[in-house]
């Protein structure tokens, strides 16, 4: 359970007991003991899920956004989701060696991607895919899923660890091109769950 979790529910349950202490008609000194203490974890609490939130989040730029694309493809553990609008044969070619690394090592990939729109790129996009299709066979873990109707989101998911959402073609775009985008990169467990739940989640 994240802590962000654990405050949902840790709330609920001193909203339950205050909520107890004060309907009882007298209150001793002992209930009253209990109360104070309650309210004060719950002050304490409250102070530190904004802190949280105000900490959870960066605005990154383009050099920023690929070295966490690197972070996740060197130091993914359990599970890496890709969200990318079309894919690149070059750039694919310059990663499958580190998403090879990861399947090996047992870590589930989900990605999600479609075609270049652009007919110039078109061909190199169709060969990228084959490429995903065929490392699909070859690793179970591997989960491609086309989709020409992304909107134009980028959506990276790192285990439980951190989430990037950004205007940059995390599959399509060279970190030699000169793109300049920007995008947010947080550590919210219940954001990344929801983020997962809704974009990699089958059904």
């Amino acid at each position: 359970m994240g802590i962000l979790d654990y405050f949902c529910y840790a709330y609920l349950a001193f909203e339950r007991r205050l909520k107890s202490l004060r309907t009882k008609a007298l209150i001793d000194s002992e209930n009253e003991t209990e109360f104070l203490k309650l309210k004060k974890s719950h002050e304490l609490l409250l102070a530190r899920y904004d802190e949280l939130l105000n900490n959870s989040s960066k605005i990154m730029y383009t050099s920023e956004i690929l070295e966490c694309l690197d972070d996740a493809l060197l130091n993914a553990e359990n599970e890496l989701d890709i969200l990318s609008p079309w894919v690149s044969g070059y750039v694919l070619s310059k990663k499958a060696d580190r998403l090879k690394k990861l399947l090996e090592k047992g870590v589930v990939i989900n990605i999600i991607t479609g075609l270049n729109p652009n007919l110039l790129y078109r061909n190199s996009s169709i060969r990228a895919f084959y490429e995903l299709e065929r490392l699909q066979c070859e690793f179970p873990l591997l989960h491609i899923k086309r989709s020409d109707k992304t909107g134009g989101s980028n959506i990276l998911l790192c285990d439980n660890r951190f989430y990037l959402i950004t205007g940059f073609n995390l599959l399509g775009i060279d970190e030699e091109a000169d793109a300049k985008e920007a995008g947010v990169r947080g550590q919210d467990p219940v954001r990344i769950k929801l983020l997962r739940k809704n974009f990699f989640s089958e059904g």
